[in-house]
């Protein structure tokens, strides 16, 4: 009988994490949220919108240093955190453009005295797409903003500011799983994770915590159009857990990837980091075409309904 209840209890336990247990642990009885970053300095890149801006709200206003492209943006964020956390401090705003290496040696320069960590969170979502159907120009923009512009971007801040030593960056599952129709924008996720362990191994003297998040409802994913029910975190979750992520102490420094994903991407992880060939096969066997059926029927593949749709 015991037995029976320790398989039940895994069961129940695993259908209700979004990320790693021991995050999710902390996140949820862990409530010192009054100070997330320990008083420290965040220098948040992408913070214009969705989970960027998200975690930003969350933050001591005057501990908070925003990048995007769109200061205009940027200037409404801004005011946001200040009228949220109830203080007359605003946040620094340096709006740059992180696919041009002029504008990084420009915002490099300007940054101040004091910065404890820095986040890059700026990306760009794939278009679903066979690797036949894929748009040479569109692939080169994916590989600017979410490879090459934080490597050039952590190279600079190497260079200028070795006394930053805390890196973190939002990469995606894509990083770490095989996605179909999504084979650019997981190469473009792959290389940076190929980047940041080296970097990690390099310098073992760096915190590099690596965010992969799943599919979280945000304008980088088309929402669902036939029904409520998503296969997307929301954004309020997705930001809890990655404010608790950067605020959790760690016991060493080093490379460390924080997954984030609704059922059944994170036990996929999982599964793939144990078992990666036998997981490789149930994608490419049974998950792959699926998905490629379901795109190629007009469906969307982030709804569950699509999922259980019959083709022919």
């Amino acid at each position: 009988m015991f037995p029976w209840l320790w398989v039940i209890a895994a069961g129940w336990t695993t259908s209700i994490l979004d990320c790693s247990p021991s995050l999710y642990f902390y996140e949820k009885w862990n409530r010192q949220f009054a100070t997330p970053t320990n008083n420290k300095t965040l220098w948040v890149i992408g913070a214009s919108s969705g989970i960027g801006k998200e975690v930003a709200l969350l933050q001591p206003a005057s501990q908070l240093i925003l990048s995007s492209r769109s200061k205009r943006k940027l200037q409404q964020v801004a005011l946001e955190c200040s009228h949220k956390t109830r203080s007359e401090n605003m946040p620094i705003l340096l709006p740059f453009d992180i696919t041009l290496p002029r504008q990084i040696r420009r915002v490099v320069r300007q940054l101040p005295a004091r910065v404890d960590a820095v986040w890059i969170n700026a990306g760009v979502g794939g278009q679903l797409s066979t690797v036949e159907c894929m748009n040479p120009s569109y692939v080169r923009q994916l590989f600017e903003t979410n490879t090459l512009g934080p490597m050039r971007l952590i190279q600079q801040l190497r260079q200028e500011r070795p006394d930053i030593r805390h890196f973190i960056v939002t990469s995606s599952v894509a990083g770490h799983l095989p996605v179909p129709l999504s084979s650019a924008y997981a190469a473009s996720k792959h290389g940076l994770h190929g980047f940041l362990k080296s970097l990690a191994a390099e310098q073992p003297q760096l915190r590099v915590d690596v965010l992969c998040p799943g599919t979280v409802d945000t304008p980088f994913h088309p929402r669902s159009r036939t029904t409520t029910q998503s296969m997307k975190m929301s954004v309020p979750r997705c930001a809890q857990i990655v404010t608790a992520a950067i605020r959790r102490k760690r016991p060493r420094q080093g490379y460390n990837e924080v997954w984030i994903a609704t059922q059944p991407t994170l036990s996929a992880m999982y599964l793939y980091q144990w078992f990666p060939t036998v997981t490789q096969a149930i994608i490419s066997r049974y998950v792959g075409p699926k998905r490629v059926s379901i795109w190629k029927h007009g469906l969307d593949v982030y709804d569950p309904m699509s999922w259980k749709t019959k083709f022919q």
